[in-house]
């Protein structure tokens, strides 16, 4: 029996940061809305999903099978518990709310109190704030992920939340890393450890092999006779007295001097995610153009213009995947070289969409990644497009994803 046809899934996602100027839609774009959205139009699942927020109201959206609340941190009317609620009878005669609520585990609390059909979905499982629900409602199934980079550790709050989470009678995990699936294990943190990354969309990445890229390049008045390199980074600050991003943007007067050592006018760079000092820098180094902030539309547009992906991501980043933007450049065909290609679960097939490289950590690291980036332009012939939009239609396309949260449901209903 379809799992969705069960049961409701509750998908929450705690994030701290003052939202009053942010629009509600700009709100509602965290991951679990996204996971939600796809297990409701894709899975067919009945899904309501939560985010807390400095709103001092509710707002409450409704699509399909899918029921967006966004909830105030604290309540400060009492009358939006009662809108809540009428809201939700209207969803579902068989969701049952009891009781007031003024925070978020109040909240979970109220819509769970008297239901056995309910999973809980819970996004960045390691906040604090999640632990009385764990406490309380052990019995339940859980899917637990996080999206933050850091690891447990063997202090006194994170052995603290180990040993509640070992209580956990039927919980699974999501892991964006092999390092964080690893990290668990080692953990004995329960025998469902899943390495389930997030997903994209593949109907909204444009499929672009070497023979048609010129076509897209000429919309955006680029040359179709350079070779073309792409990354999505993060502006660098101070840390330690030197700079640093994690994503490895600091590495990068680096690696653009080395390319262009070997390659001079032949090679151009499109930067993405860098403002303020360091874009000047960038562009002074010629045959750089930086973007700092760019409508994800136009960014695919320029990543389908381009011949090679790479990310010189720092060691930091190794708990956090693959990465979003790697998927996409896969999904639209373009090789990649970076170090998160280490967390793809096929790897036989990895050597023919790029390559992977060490995650840098120094300045002598830097320069064996763009000689590993020149490889990659010496051999582009070699790469198959096919085949990279294959593994995110296997490991990262939406429908995947809704597979695998269906599997791991009924594997932890089978304990």
């Amino acid at each position: 029996m379809d799992v969705c046809k069960r049961f409701l899934v509750l998908s929450v996602q705690y994030t701290f940061g003052d939202t009053h100027d942010i629009s509600e839609d700009d709100i509602a774009n965290t991951w679990n809305i996204f996971a939600a959205s796809a297990l409701s139009h894709v899975g067919g699942c009945k899904v309501v999903s939560i985010r807390p927020t400095s709103l001092n109201k509710f707002i409450i959206k409704s699509r399909d099978n899918l029921v967006i609340i966004l909830v105030p941190y604290k309540l400060l009317y009492g009358g939006d518990i009662d809108r809540l609620k009428g809201k939700l009878r209207l969803y579902s005669s068989q969701l049952l709310i009891n009781g007031g609520a003024d925070y978020l585990d109040d909240m979970v609390e109220g819509l769970t109190k008297y239901k056995d059909n309910i999973i809980l979905y819970i996004h960045e499982y390691k906040n604090i704030r999640y632990y009385n629900i764990f406490k309380k409602y052990k019995d339940f199934i859980y899917i637990l992920q996080q999206h933050s980079r850091r690891p447990f550790t063997y202090n006194i709050s994170s052995l603290y939340k180990i040993n509640i989470l070992k209580n956990l009678k039927r919980a699974g995990f999501f892991v964006l890393s092999l390092h964080e699936l690893l990290s668990l294990k080692s953990m004995k943190l329960g025998r469902l450890i899943k390495l389930r990354p997030m997903a994209v969309n593949l109907n909204e990445l444009p499929y672009v092999t070497p023979e048609n890229r010129c076509t897209v390049r000429r919309t955006l008045k680029m040359s179709c006779d350079k070779v073309v390199l792409s990354t999505y980074v993060g502006t660098p600050y101070v840390r330690y007295n030197k700079l640093y991003d994690v994503k490895g943007s600091h590495y990068l007067p680096i690696i653009i001097k080395v390319m262009k050592k070997y390659l001079g006018n032949r090679v151009e760079f499109l930067v993405f995610g860098v403002s303020g000092f360091f874009k000047d820098h960038l562009e002074s180094l010629g045959n750089v153009k930086v973007f700092p902030r760019l409508p994800r539309k136009d960014f695919l547009t320029y990543l389908s213009a381009s011949d090679i992906y790479f990310l010189p991501a720092h060691s930091d980043l190794r708990f956090a995947g693959i990465g979003v933007a790697v998927m996409e450049a896969l999904g639209i065909g373009v090789p990649v070289v970076s170090p998160t290609l280490i967390h793809i679960p096929d790897l036989d097939v990895v050597n023919d969409v790029g390559v992977v490289t060490p995650y840098l950590g120094s300045v002598e690291d830097a320069v064996r990644f763009a000689r590993q980036l020149l490889y990659v332009v010496e051999n582009l012939s070699t790469f198959k497009p096919a085949v990279a939009r294959e593994i995110v239609k296997k490991f990262y396309s939406w429908e995947s994803f809704v597979n695998d949260f269906k599997d791991t449901l009924e594997n932890i209903m089978n304990y």
